[in-house]
């Protein structure tokens, strides 16, 4: 079944276990908690993925395997 979940993300790196071909959707604070928005299908095996948080300025180190996904402020 295809339907949207929401993950909290922590600072500075989240390993989450998501369905595979989770689509994220948008990035954005809820309550101030730093939260993504996933379009998944529940039939899917789960695999783990990573999102690490970058501050404006600061080195984005192996940035060529990384992709933006959206901003968020407090």
């Amino acid at each position: 079944m295809k339907t949207i979940w929401k993950y909290e993300i922590d600072l500075p790196v989240s390993r989450i276990a998501i369905p595979k071909g989770g689509r994220v959707l948008t990035f954005q604070m809820q309550h101030k908690a730093r939260c993504i928005w996933v379009q998944i299908d529940t039939d899917q095996e789960l695999e783990e993925r990573t999102f690490i948080i970058f501050g404006t300025g600061q080195p984005m180190l192996g940035a060529e395997d990384l992709a933006y996904i959206g901003s968020a402020q407090e």
